[in-house]
């Protein structure tokens, strides 16, 4: 089971590496002020909280983002309700690069409470950004215990702060 953690770190970070290292930092000084003002830059970061996609970092390139963090959610067993802990680690493709965008997300949760297996979880909502690089996310998520536990379903909300 660790090699397979080690693994789905490996393909998250694999995933986000080249494209922050390919995309160039400056703007040529040919360009006109319209054209860099029109041109978004496809590479950011941004600092997440909450379970969407969790309270940690996301990569984003384009409509493509891979993200990293704690991800907290109530799960009832034997007869209670009880908090369940993970380390999320996955990826997401939105349909737009700006505005209110869907998007479909798949993760792999590193699970940090003892009695509870590692899981999968595939979610799908929409980011909506309200202010100056501040987004806010509203979804739904199947997680699925890799043990063969019962399949649940959760709804995903969060928020996120652009940092560059």
């Amino acid at each position: 089971m660790r090699s397979f953690r080690l693994l789905a770190l490996s393909l998250v970070l694999a995933a986000a590496a080249p494209h922050a290292l390919a995309q160039p930092f400056s703007t040529p000084v040919a360009a006109s002020r319209a054209d860099v003002a029109s041109a978004a830059h496809p590479f950011s970061v941004s600092l997440t909280v909450f379970r969407n996609p969790a309270t940690g970092v996301e990569v984003r390139y384009g409509p493509l983002a891979a993200h990293a963090g704690y991800y907290p959610t109530i799960i009832p067993r034997n007869g209670e309700n009880r908090n369940t802990e993970f380390v999320r680690l996955g990826a997401a493709a939105f349909l737009r690069e700006r505005g209110i965008s869907p998007y479909l997300a798949a993760s792999y949760l590193v699970s940090l409470t003892d009695g509870w297996a590692d899981s999968v979880l595939l979610e799908g909502g929409a980011l909506a950004p309200v202010y100056r690089g501040i987004g806010i996310r509203l979804g739904a998520a199947v997680l699925v215990p890799t043990d063969g536990e019962r399949v649940r379903l959760n709804p995903t909300i969060g928020a996120s702060l652009r940092l560059f």
